[in-house]
């Protein structure tokens, strides 16, 4: 379920390919405000960097991915190079 705030990655899909945002493909942001309409649901999102001068960009939904285990995945790598440190 995607909330706002969730810090969020664009990945390609039909939709965005027909928006002509192939380029955002990859990018990362937080979801600002969601859409629910069912004619053409998705999000608001503020990129991290700017895309044509502009950090707020609508992207279908189904081009959103939320990592839902990122604070394990950060608390797993922390460990891991604590571990591999002398000492």
């Amino acid at each position: 379920m995607i909330k706002v705030g969730d810090r969020a990655k664009i990945v390609i899909s039909k939709q965005l390919f027909e928006m002509q945002l192939i380029p955002l493909v990859a990018r990362w942001g937080t979801v600002m405000s969601i859409t629910k309409s069912k004619r053409n649901p998705g999000v608001w999102i503020k990129l991290d960097n700017k895309f044509k001068s502009l950090y707020y960009w609508f992207i279908p939904i189904q081009s959103i991915r939320i990592p839902y285990n990122e604070e394990a995945i950060e608390k797993n790598r922390r460990n891991n190079l604590l571990n591999t440190m002398k000492l």
